[in-house]
């Protein structure tokens, strides 16, 4: 009787160590998804102070050169 039993529980913690890697491995490409949304975003703050930056210095010398 014991192995009537004992293979088709075998089959089903198979199945279930399966699913649980699966399951893990979905999770870490969901975490690794956000930290790429947070990288591109500090990217793009970056972009935009540059931008600002650039954009002040041109602004700046033009005055000066309507001042001159």
């Amino acid at each position: 009787m014991r192995k009537l039993v004992a293979l088709p529980l075998r089959m089903l913690a198979g199945a279930l160590g399966l699913f649980e890697a699966l399951a893990r491995t979905a999770a870490d490409v969901v975490s690794e998804g956000d930290l790429t949304d947070e990288r591109f975003a500090n990217l793009e703050r970056r972009v935009d102070s540059l931008e600002e930056l650039v954009t002040g210095r041109r602004a700046g010398s033009g005055a000066t050169r309507a001042a001159s």
